[in-house]
C-alpha cells in the first residue's frame, strides 16, 4: 500500500491523535473507537467530515516519525 502525506500531517490535531493513540484512548483498528474519541475532542459533537484521524495515524505508524520529527513510538 502506498501512502501518501496526509492533508492535515503538520497539525497540532496530529500531534493529539498520536499522543491519545499512544495513551490508548481508541483503537484504531475499530472505527466506532475512533469515531467516540473524535466526537469528544470536538465538544461532544460528531465532526463533518471526520478529522482524519485514521489516515494521519496510518501515514505516521508508515513512515516511523511524528510531524515534528521525533521517533513514532508504539507499545
Amino acid at each position: 500500500m502506498r501512502y501518501k502525506k496526509p492533508k492535515h500531517w503538520d497539525s497540532l490535531f496530529t500531534m493529539n491523535a498520536i499522543k491519545a493513540f499512544q495513551n490508548g484512548e481508541f483503537d484504531l483498528k475499530d472505527k466506532e473507537s475512533v469515531a467516540n474519541w473524535e466526537t469528544r475532542i470536538n465538544g461532544g459533537i460528531s465532526p463533518i467530515p471526520s478529522f482524519g484521524t485514521i489516515e494521519v495515524l496510518n501515514y505516521a505508524i508508515h513512515i516511523g516519525k511524528k510531524p515534528n520529527g521525533e521517533n513514532l513510538t508504539i507499545i
